[in-house]
């Protein structure tokens, strides 16, 4: 949960959310109801639930460490975000969270390290074959205490890694907010409306992460000669974070 004194390792730490444009996060009050993630099903309510019981309060900010490499892009031509750039003191962090695990609570499953499992009864029973190996297998998972290995969860700072889920109170100090700026996520699945917009208007931009602008500029450069299109692709450094793209129909 919470850092101890004696767990600090770095006195802050980096991060960053991703929110829609025009939602501070300096001010105002979350009202779990509106959240996307709330109502997906009955075991994603139940464990955002279990969580703000954990936790002690539903204001909570989702947040990944600087560190993290940009996810593949999903490219919806028309989603634009806001991402805020922030640093925290580690001894205002709620807790820290182990996102895979994560992902078994939301399924409402216990959390268990397959690999470990396995390892650990191979080294216990070295008779079974792998019929039988799966079998137990399958035996120690139902009777695993689902709640209590959720609590398996929470990290350590020494433990935060590209993965980790840094949570933190809500709203956010603002002598914590670095930077804040708008871009738009694009991917090759939208990439013929985007062609389209080169042919109709003969230019194409947009706001980019600067890391995903170098491989959206690469892709596009490889991918738009097969579409008949001879452009010009520039990419601009605007801020620490943030390119602007062109695209300009030679």
């Amino acid at each position: 949960m919470k850092p101890t004194t004696s767990e600090i390792v770095v006195s802050n730490l980096h991060l960053f959310s991703n929110h829609p444009v025009g939602f501070d996060i300096n001010e105002g009050r979350l009202d779990k109801l509106q959240s996307p993630h709330y109502f997906i099903n009955s075991h994603f309510t139940n464990a955002y639930e279990w969580l703000y019981k954990k936790l002690g309060t539903e204001q909570i900010l989702w947040t990944y460490p600087i560190l993290r490499k940009p996810q593949k892009m999903s490219w919806n031509h028309a989603c634009t975000q806001q991402k805020w750039i922030l640093e925290v003191p580690l001894t205002e962090i709620l807790c820290i969270i182990d996102e895979g695990k994560w992902h078994s609570v939301l399924n409402n499953s216990p959390c268990y390290n397959y690999d470990e499992l396995k390892n650990a009864l191979q080294i216990q029973n070295p008779l079974l074959n792998d019929s039988q190996l799966d079998k137990k297998i399958d035996e120690v998972i139902t009777n695993i205490p689902k709640e209590k290995s959720w609590d398996t969860i929470f990290q350590t700072p020494e433990e935060i890694n590209e993965y980790s889920n840094i949570i933190i109170p809500f709203p956010v100090h603002p002598e914590w907010v670095k930077d804040t700026y708008v871009y738009s996520t694009y991917s090759i699945s939208d990439l013929e409306s985007i062609v389209e917009c080169i042919k109709e208007q003969g230019v194409y931009r947009c706001t980019i992460d600067n890391e995903q602008g170098i491989q959206f500029r690469k892709s596009l450069e490889k991918d738009l000669p097969y579409y008949g299109i001879k452009a010009k692709v520039e990419l601009t450094q605007e801020t620490n974070q943030s390119s602007k793209l062109y695209v300009i129909m030679e």
